[in-house]
């Protein structure tokens, strides 16, 4: 059994945090709901800013959605299985044509290979997101070794 350290708290972000940034295109920019799934790479823990959150994350993201996204562990929540934790975040999504925000929660397990997942709903958007809703299932699996992890996501988003 592993327990709750700082180190693994400092994990945590890059299991929750896998960054998606729709690509500008003139459907996006048209409205309408769209179905979207991907990969997330190179998901790594960032400085936070303080005060403020328990840890934060950078990925990179292909498919239908591409770009950086910024993540922050808001809260983590020991379950009755002591290897798995819930896990509130936010993750700001940065485009060349907006952003959005994604708030969502999940379960990490410590004891396996760092892996975990979440569901969570778009919370606001600026730009051609402005308006923007949907929701996003994130997969992600860290190397509790390097910190570094990779995994993909589905979801709608809805543009108005």
């Amino acid at each position: 059994m592993k327990l709750l350290t700082p180190a693994r708290i400092a994990l945590l972000p890059a299991l929750f945090a896998a960054a998606v940034v729709p690509a500008a295109t003139a459907a996006h920019a048209s409205g309408g709901s769209f179905h979207i799934h991907g990969t997330i790479s190179n998901i790594h823990t960032v400085p936070c800013p303080t005060p403020g959150p328990l840890a934060c994350s950078e990925s990179t993201v292909s498919g239908d959605l591409n770009g950086t996204g910024h993540g922050s562990i808001l809260a983590v929540t020991p379950t009755s299985n002591p290897s798995v934790f819930v896990v509130t975040s936010t993750v700001t999504f940065v485009g060349a044509h907006g952003t959005f925000t994604h708030n969502d929660s999940g379960a990490a397990n410590f004891a396996g290979a760092g892996e975990s997942v979440s569901l969570g709903e778009i919370a606001s958007g600026t730009g051609i997101f402005t308006g923007v809703t949907g929701y996003l299932q994130l997969r992600a699996t860290i190397d509790p070794a390097t910190g570094i992890g990779s995994g993909d996501y589905q979801g709608v988003l809805t543009l108005p």
